[in-house]
């Protein structure tokens, strides 16, 4: 009872099974510290996270601002992460011969800079859902070249926006 009175619960997908298997690939967690100097998690976001493309700019511009120090401070790189994460995309894309993708809500949206710096960072296409639709029970992206297949699409916007 409690998990369907949600407003996020989305009866139409009930039943559903992704094609991993994993219902969560990516989660967020806010951050602060306390008066007494302890970290606490003020939220969390499963739903649409965001923060890693803010992050890796935030790094980018720190590693641009502070060239002199930097390479000294030992700071852990980002790209790792960024590449295995891409890397997961792409290996689910293989298996079913279509595109990886990141689905947006527009520019109109608080984090579409994240959204579109992430896409170009890690070479996937940047779409929004008209760009979208689906033929024989596929989800097409419409090109230029006509309708292409997309495999992953990596949805960063709320369950019920989609």
């Amino acid at each position: 009872g409690l998990i369907a009175a949600s407003p996020e619960y989305l009866r139409p997908v009930v039943g559903t099974r992704p094609a991993s298997g994993h219902f969560l690939h990516f989660c967020a967690f806010e951050l602060g510290r306390g008066p007494d100097g302890r970290w606490w998690v003020l939220g969390d976001r499963t739903q649409a996270p965001s923060g890693a493309g803010f992050a890796l700019e935030n790094r980018v511009a720190t590693t641009r601002a502070l060239s002199d120090i930097y390479g000294e401070m030992h700071v852990h790189r980002l790209a790792g992460f960024f590449r295995r994460f891409r890397d997961a995309l792409n290996g689910m894309a293989k298996v079913s011969g279509g595109r990886v993708a990141i689905l947006t809500p527009g520019p109109l949206n608080e984090t579409y800079y994240e959204h579109a710096y992430i896409a170009r960072y890690l070479g996937i296409m940047l779409l929004e859902g008209e760009d979208l639709t689906v033929s024989d029970g596929r989800l097409m992206v419409r090109t230029v070249s006509g309708l292409m297949p997309v495999s992953v699409l990596w949805r960063r916007l709320d369950a019920a926006f989609a």
